[in-house]
Formats: C-alpha cells, sequence, structure tokens
C-alpha cells in the first residue's frame, strides 16, 4: 500500500544515517543476524503471540461491561448514515423558551401541576397514542393544593400515560416501607423478593401509581450513556423502563430476546438523519388553551415526551453521539429502537476474535513466504479499508454493528512489527553495513556470485535455496542484492527482476569442477549448485573466484571485487538469455 512507503522510507534513511551508525552500530549487526537467522520462524512466534493477546482481548471483552465503549463511540459519530427519527415520537420541550414565555402567568420553574394536567388531559384528547412525563412530582405543591387535586383527576383518567420512578440508592432499602411487591408492573422472580423493602422515589399522586416506569439512566465507567436498561434488574425481581411502558402503552410493544430483557440494549442514536420532533411546551400549551396557532392535530397518534431542556434545570449526560444530549432525547431514542426494533446487535465477541485470528494469519503467511512487498502492502490496504467499511456500514445502514476495529489495529500491529522485522532482514541480507560485517574474515577467500534472470526467477523456490545455502555456508556469509539496478534504465527491459547472490566461503566449502561448475560441502559431500537449484526448481547462472589476503581485508577492495563480478556474470546472463 502506497501510505506505508513514507514508514519504509524513513527506516531505511534512519538505518542509512551517521547518527544511527555511531550509536546503534554494535547493537545492530547482532540484530541484523538474529533477523535472518529467524528469518521465517520470526512471523510463526510473532503470529502466536498475537493469537494469545487476541484470546486474551476477548476474554476482556467478554467480561467487561464497558468493553470497546471508545470504539463504539468512533463508530457511531464517524458512520455515513443512522435510522431516521421515528416522526410520531414528539418532544413536548420545557425550554428557556418556555419557561420565559409562561412566567408573567405561572410564575417561575416548577409552576403549579394544573398546567401540566392540562397538557396531558389535552394531548389525551387529541389522540396521543401514548404520553411519557419525564419530570418528577415526588412532593406536594403546598401553594397550589387545587393544582395537585386537579393533576390526581387527570392521572386517574388518563390511562395511557408513563410518570417516572426513580431507583435510589440500595443501601438505603433498609430505611424503606415500600416493598417491591408493592410496585406496580413488578416482575417478581422469586418469593423472597416481593418482600424485600426497596428505596425507590415515586410520584406523590396515587393515579399515577398503576402506570410506573424506572427513569434511571446507566451509564458506563467514565459516565456516558451507551446502552439502555428495557427492564431494571436485580436480584429476584425486575421492574419496567419508562421506554418499555411507553410502547406498551401505546400498543407498540416488540418481541425482545432474552439478552435484551436480562441485560440491555445498545443504543442506536438518531445522529446522522435529523433530530426528534421538538414542540416548544409554550407553543403548545397556547395552542391548549386557544391562543396558539400550532396544529393539535400533531400529536395525534404520537408518543409524546414531555420533558425539560431548560439549562439549570435539565440534566443532560454524555452520548456515543454526543457529548451533550438531554434525558428526553435519550429517552425518545430508547423509545424508538423499542418501536421499531432498531437498537444495535453487537457481533458477537467470539467471531470478531476469528476475524482477527484469520488477518493475522494472512499476514504471518504472507511475510512467512516473501510474498513481494508490493503485493503485502495492496492487499493489506485493501484489507483495511475492508474492516474499516464493514465496520461503518453495518452501523450506518444496519442495526447490526460488525464492530471490527480489534481486527484492523490487531492487523496493523503486526504489519508494522512485522514489516520493521521484514526491513532489518532485508538490509542485513544486502549487506547494509550497520547490520552486516564485510570483509572481516580473511579467511573467507573464495567468491560465488550466483544470478537469476527474471524468467528463470521464481520467489517460493528461490527462498528455498536461499534457506539451504545458509544452511550450507552460514547465513552471515550470504548477501541477496535485488536492487543492483534501478527501476527505470536503459537496460530495464533487460535485467527486469534479477536478482543475485553473494556468496563468501573458503576452499573447505567451495570448490570449482573439472567441468567448470561449483560444488559446495555439505558435511557430508559435494553437492553441485546447478543440481542443488535444479531440484529446487529454479535455474541459475554460477560464478566463483578466489580472493586474495588483501583483497578479504579490505571492504571497499573486496565490495569492488564483488562489482566486477556481478557485471561479469550480467553480462553472461544477457549473452544466455539472447
Amino acid at each position: 500500500m502506497a501510505g506505508f512507503s513514507p514508514f519504509e522510507g524513513l527506516v531505511r534513511a534512519l538505518i542509512k544515517s551517521d547518527l544511527f551508525e555511531r550509536l546503534v552500530h554494535r547493537l545492530a549487526q547482532p540484530v541484523g543476524y538474529a533477523a535472518r537467522s529467524y528469518r521465517t520462524a520470526f512471523y510463526v512466534l510473532l503470529a502466536a503471540v498475537f493469537a494469545v493477546l487476541i484470546g486474551l482481548n476477548a476474554l476482556v471483552e467478554t467480561i467487561g461491561v464497558d468493553a470497546k465503549a471508545q470504539s463504539l463511540d468512533f463508530t457511531v459519530r464517524h458512520r455515513l448514515s443512522s435510522p431516521k427519527p421515528d416522526p410520531m415520537i414528539v418532544i413536548l420541550d420545557i425550554d428557556e423558551r418556555s419557561l420565559a414565555g409562561m412566567a408573567e402567568e405561572y410564575g417561575r420553574w416548577p409552576w403549579p401541576r394544573s398546567v401540566l394536567a392540562e397538557a396531558i388531559a389535552t394531548l389525551n384528547d387529541r389522540g396521543a397514542r401514548a404520553i411519557v412525563l419525564n419530570v418528577m412530582l415526588s412532593d406536594p405543591d403546598k401553594a397550589n393544593p387545587d393544582a395537585d387535586r386537579i393533576f390526581q383527576e387527570v392521572a386517574v383518567a388518563t390511562p395511557r400515560v408513563v410518570y417516572p420512578l426513580i431507583r435510589l440508592n440500595r443501601n438505603n432499602d433498609a430505611l424503606s416501607q415500600v416493598t417491591v411487591s408493592m410496585i406496580p408492573g413488578a416482575v417478581i422472580l422469586d418469593k423472597p423478593a416481593a418482600a424485600k423493602t426497596i428505596a425507590v422515589l415515586i410520584p406523590l399522586f396515587p393515579g399515577t401509581h398503576e402506570k410506573l416506569g424506572v427513569a434511571n439512566l446507566q451509564t458506563d465507567k467514565d459516565g456516558v450513556v451507551r446502552r439502555y436498561a428495557v427492564w431494571w434488574n436485580e436480584p429476584g425481581f425486575r421492574l419496567p423502563s419508562m421506554a418499555q411502558r411507553a410502547v406498551a402503552a401505546a400498543g407498540a410493544q416488540t418481541e425482545l430476546n432474552a439478552a435484551a430483557i436480562e441485560k440491555v440494549v445498545l443504543l442506536n442514536w438518531r445522529n446522522k438523519r435529523g433530530d426528534y420532533q421538538r414542540i416548544s411546551f409554550v407553543d403548545a400549551y397556547a395552542a391548549m388553551t386557544g391562543r396558539g396557532n400550532l396544529e393539535l392535530a400533531t400529536f395525534k397518534d404520537s408518543i409524546v415526551i414531555i420533558g425539560v431542556s431548560a439549562p439549570g434545570i435539565a440534566t443532560v449526560k454524555g452520548t456515543s453521539a454526543s457529548p451533550i444530549t438531554d434525558d428526553n432525547a435519550i429517552l425518545a431514542t430508547a423509545v424508538d429502537d423499542l418501536k421499531n426494533d432498531t437498537y444495535l446487535r453487537r457481533l458477537p465477541i467470539w467471531l470478531s476474535a476469528i476475524v482477527s485470528l484469520i488477518v493475522v494469519a494472512l499476514l504471518a503467511r504472507a511475510f512467512y513466504l516473501g510474498v513481494q512487498d508490493k503485493t503485502v502492502n495492496r492487499w493489506f490496504g485493501l484489507g483495511q479499508s475492508a474492516l474499516v467499511v464493514v465496520t461503518l456500514g453495518s452501523a450506518s445502514y444496519t442495526p447490526y454493528l460488525i464492530d471490527l476495529t480489534d481486527s484492523f489495529f490487531f492487523g496493523l500491529a503486526f504489519f508494522v512489527i512485522a514489516k520493521v522485522h521484514a526491513i532489518v532482514d532485508r538490509s542485513a541480507s544486502r549487506g547494509v553495513p550497520a547490520f552486516a560485517r564485510l570483509g572481516a574474515d580473511p579467511k573467507l577467500d573464495q567468491l560465488i556470485v550466483v544470478g537469476f534472470s527474471g524468467k528463470e526467477l521464481k520467489r517460493p523456490a528461490l527462498a528455498r535455496v536461499r534457506s539451504r545455502l545458509e544452511h550450507l555456508l552460514g547465513v552471515r556469509n550470504i548477501f541477496v542484492l535485488d536492487n543492483v539496478f534501478g527501476e527505470a534504465h536503459l537496460f530495464s527491459p533487460v535485467c527486469e527482476g534479477w536478482r543475485y547472490f553473494v556468496i563468501f566461503g573458503d576452499k573447505e566449502q567451495c570448490r570449482k569442477t573439472p567441468g567448470g561448475g561449483v560444488e559446495v560441502y555439505s558435511g557430508e559431500v559435494w553437492i553441485s549448485l546447478d543440481d542443488l537449484m535444479r531440484d529446487l526448481g529454479v535455474g541459475g547462472h554460477v560464478r566463483l573466484v578466489s580472493l586474495p589476503a588483501e583483497v578479504a581485508r579490505d571492504a571497499i577492495a573486496l565490495q569492488r571485487r564483488v562489482g566486477e563480478q556481478l557485471i561479469e556474470l550480467s553480462a553472461q546472463m544477457i549473452q544466455a538469455g539472447r
């Protein structure tokens, strides 16, 4: 992938710099030798390490409730689309303008309960399918007892209204006089639970007690709302949430799987295709009292959420979609997801781990086999792009979140580590001074140059030949030159794809045969290089020359001699190719 060429270029520039050579010269050569010695085993070991890390990561994500929270937030905020807000869910917003507009007649917030009662009664009469009052009225209004009486009467007469119940700290359960069995709608899972006292805050008015839903919003450890508890589950019992009550009151209850009931659902935020319809309470109330222009037919067949968003009295929280979201929008999203079955379903953790293992295995195989850099980079780039597209695409256009961010980062980490190892291996194999010692052993007075033309070159077979020669003559004594000729020059059509092996040995390791061939000693018998290459599936051209002692000791003189032999061998290869 072209995007990684600057990274590789940076590593190469660092390797060639004087600073690098001065600082890590002594360390780099052993590293280069180790990289060459464990060229293929390194990728197998690295893949095994990553397999363990992937397994541990899957285990942590299975145990951790907040696992992958950041990847969820990133996906939701950067996805291309989202579900469209249900037009039949309306937020009747007690906003700052409502507080200002109602202040002259009703004073500061909180207003007399008769105001909310009149709004509820009118919405009910105008055909609202369900009404959710997201305002807690737990204390009597001593200044307006008649208003409280009116609210009680309306609460009794309007069955499709949901009121909030707030679960208080469990440490206060012993101080409460309310038992679980006293809460309408509670599902008792064992008999002893029914007798337990529970600390809750409920509305003052008895007419609301048959229509309560838990208003608590569950947050992750970082204080962000990502999930919604359809049922408030505690040992031995569970309580319905406000959203669950609302869709039930509207007759829009959907079937939920056991996981959704027992745990929580991931909210599918409407953050890309508009917001829920918000109507300022002051405008709606004016129309209800015959003074406004708002068409009250807007509320027919709607689920109406009455709540506060005015600064100073509203409750706001961070969500996956936004750092600031008021409780009414969160509740509307939960109602929408339950009504239309659009909450996010996540890819099973074990399946994500399998994808990560496949990504790592494919990369390990490519590096193990020595696949060309361009090919590896191209397919790696396409694979990583596919992981991103699948993650964002699934969250954008389906209710299924196929979160492959773990696979993306595991693949990226493996690629970077393997790439650095490959660069070090390649640099050491080419005889880069920082990673290889050249001309330091006068005993190595035999020079073998082997050339492979593009037509005869088969990379897997060439790798087998190289491995065999390294086993016979030592990793330190063999260098691979694949960059002798540049890519754009007069002779490119002739020598494209040529590779060379430069091998140093002594007279006990290599010799010429009477017929002009070259043999190397295996420790038991002499082996013809031509036969060895033929048996391993590749053909090449071989030259062997003896090096004077003064040349073997002098790196510059040795490099010149190698250059001369490469030129002569290249001429031989051109002649053979005619």
